[in-house]
């Protein structure tokens, strides 16, 4: 049948998601909306897999391999338990979180100009990171931030997704905004 699996990757020899592995020879692979190729993807990253795959869950093709992190900015601050806020947003490292090479010991360290999260959100708007990397100031060309809209403000043009307030009063919105270019 059709499959879709979401979640992050935890290996290779084609992709494994979720406990599934994929035969990706035949398999598109996108980064950020745009082509890639296997070769560019690392364990801890978030995808979403569509494909077919038997009712035994064995003989999982991938179609397609799409990723994109859930958020990308400044760490604002890290609370004592480890917790940092990138753009308002709460997110937790766990053991299992794969922090990469990028990083240096300490992620509030000031010569992190953002870090790129990869991960899922859970129902109380914190962020589980299942990868993490780091860039300088010269590998920022913008932030990012994915998420459920509240507080919306029509009038004022403003939203909250999570702790981060939104003033969209000079925006252009994408294309691929759900709702269409003109609904927020």
């Amino acid at each position: 049948g059709v499959a879709v699996g979401a979640g992050p990757i935890t290996g290779f020899g084609s992709i494994i998601v979720n406990g599934i592995t994929y035969d990706t020879s035949s398999a598109t692979f996108t980064r950020d909306d745009n082509p890639s190729s296997q070769e560019d993807f690392k364990v801890g990253e978030t995808v979403i897999v569509k494909g077919t795959i038997e009712d035994d869950n064995t003989g999982a093709v991938a179609e397609t391999v799409e990723l994109d992190e859930i958020v990308e900015g400044p760490v604002s601050s890290i609370n004592e338990f480890g917790v940092l806020t990138v753009l308002g947003q709460a997110v937790t490292i766990s053991l299992d979180t794969a922090v990469d090479d990028s990083c240096p010991a300490s992620l509030d360290d000031p010569g992190i100009a953002a870090v790129e999260v990869y991960g899922t959100g859970d129902g109380n708007g914190s962020i589980a990171a299942t990868r993490i990397e780091c860039k300088t100031a010269l590998e920022v060309d913008e932030y990012e931030v994915n998420g459920t809209v509240s507080n919306l403000n029509a009038g004022n043009f403003t939203f909250s997704i999570n702790g981060l307030q939104v003033d969209y009063s000079s925006a252009v919105i994408d294309d691929n905004f759900p709702g269409g270019t003109s609904t927020i």
